[in-house]
C-alpha cells in the first residue's frame, strides 16, 4: 500500500481495557464516476453555451445578487478540463472543439446538439466520444460586514457556479446521464488596526480560479483516481509499532495467533476486523471480506456497542470497495487494475 499513512492522535478507550482504537489514512484507488468503454480512446469537448460579451470587469453590487455570464472564464475551464484530462493519460487525445452557439440567455436556449451534428463533429476531428458544455452559469454576490468592538471591517466575495456536461459517443448516442456541478467559492478582505489585511481577487481572477477548480473537480468524472480514506484498528502496545511500520504480513501473523487462543468474543471480534484490514492493506480484498464476516458473526455474543458499531461501518466500507474494484476493473481492465492499485 502506499507508504504514507498518517496516525491520527486521537486514541479511544473502551470497555476499561487498555486496548484502543486509532485511526489512519490510506490512499485509496477509486473508479470513475462514468464508466466509458474501452474502445472510447479520443474525446472531444465541445462549447455548446450560448456565447455572450466578455464582462469579465463586472463589479458586484453590495448585498445583490448578479448573474454573470463570462466566456473568458469559460474557456479557462474548458482548457484546463482538457489540459487535466490529458496529464492523467487514462484517454488517448483529448482536444477542445472550436463550436459556438450565438443566442441571449434564456432557459429556452440550454439546447443540447442533436445526433446528427454529434456525428458530423466526430467524424470532422476523428474522435470516438464527445462530451458537450451544456451550460456554464455564474453568480456572485458582495457581502459588507463590520464589528466595531474589534474595529474589524470585512467583505466576503461569494460566486457560485453551474456547469452541465453531456457525454456523446460519435454516433450521437448519450452515454450517461447528464454531469452537473453546483459550487460556490468564498473570498474575504479584511481591514482592521492590525497588522494582518488580507484583500479579494478581482472579479476576473475569481471567476478564473473557480473555473479552474471546477475542472480540477470534474476530471474524477472521467478518470479513475486516488483518494486519502480513514481506516482504524484495534490497537495495543505489544503490536502498534508493527502497523506503524507497514509490516502487515508479520502482524498479521500475532494477530490470527491471537485469534485461534482467545476465547472472549468481543476481543476476538476486534482481532478479526484487525485481520480483515490487514488483508486490504496487503491489497487481497477477498480475504477481507471473508475476516470482517467473521467479525460480523461474533458481534451477537458480545454487548460492546463501540465494537459493534466499528465492525459494522468497517463492513460497509470493505462492500462499497468490492464494488468500486469491479467498476475498475471495468474502466481499466484486470491487468491494468492489478498494476495500478496499492490498496
Amino acid at each position: 500500500m502506499k507508504k504514507n499513512i498518517l496516525f491520527a492522535l486521537i486514541s479511544v478507550l473502551f470497555l476499561g481495557s487498555c486496548i484502543s482504537t486509532k485511526y489512519i489514512s490510506v490512499d485509496v484507488y477509486q473508479p470513475a464516476k462514468v464508466t466509458l468503454s474501452p474502445e472510447i480512446v479520443n474525446i472531444a469537448i465541445v462549447d455548446n453555451c450560448p456565447t455572450f460579451v466578455d464582462n469579465s470587469k463586472t463589479s458586484l453590487t453590495s448585498n445583490n445578487i448578479e448573474h454573470l455570464s463570462v466566456d473568458t472564464a469559460k474557456c479557462v475551464f474548458i482548457d484546463s478540463l482538457v489540459s487535466n484530462l490529458n496529464r492523467e493519460k487514462f484517454f488517448g487525445d483529448v482536444i477542445a472543439y472550436p463550436y459556438s452557439r450565438d443566442c441571449e440567455l434564456n432557459n429556452d436556449n440550454l439546447l443540447l446538439l442533436s445526433p446528427s451534428k454529434i456525428k458530423e463533429i466526430a467524424r470532422e476531428v476523428d474522435v470516438d466520444a464527445i462530451v458537450t458544455l451544456d451550460n456554464f452559469f455564474i453568480s456572485g454576490k458582495l457581502y459588507n460586514v463590520s464589528d466595531p468592538f474589534i474595529n474589524v471591517v470585512a467583505n466576503e466575495m461569494a460566486l457560485g457556479m453551474i456547469i452541465k456536461l453531456s457525454i456523446y459517443s460519435a454516433d450521437g448516442t448519450e452515454l450517461s446521464e447528464p454531469i452537473l456541478l453546483n459550487d460556490t467559492l468564498y473570498w474575504s478582505e479584511l481591514f482592521s488596526d492590525y497588522p494582518y489585511f488580507q484583500s479579494l481577487p478581482s472579479f476576473k481572477e475569481a471567476t478564473q480560479q473557480i473555473s479552474t477548480m471546477a475542472a480540477e473537480t470534474l476530471v474524477k468524472e472521467f478518470v479513475p483516481y486516488w483518494e486519502t480514506q480513514t481506516r482504524y484498528y484495534f490497537a495495543d502496545s505489544k503490536t502498534d509499532k508493527l502497523v506503524q511500520s507497514y509490516k502487515w504480513e508479520e502482524v498479521q501473523k500475532i494477530w490470527k495467533a491471537k485469534f485461534n487462543e482467545e476465547k472472549r468474543a468481543a476481543k476476538k471480534a476486534c482481532l478479526a476486523h484487525n485481520i480483515a484490514l490487514s488483508y486490504e492493506c496487503l491489497g487481497n480484498l477477498d480475504e477481507a471480506i471473508i475476516w470482517i464476516d467473521k467479525a460480523n458473526e461474533l458481534l451477537p455474543s458480545t454487548k460492546a456497542e463501540i465494537i459493534k458499531t466499528q465492525v459494522s461501518l468497517y463492513d460497509t466500507i470493505l462492500k462499497n470497495r468490492s464494488t468500486d474494484i469491479e467498476k475498475l476493473k471495468d474502466q481499466i481492465g484486470s491487468v491494468g487494475f492489478s498494476e495500478s492499485n496499492d490498496l
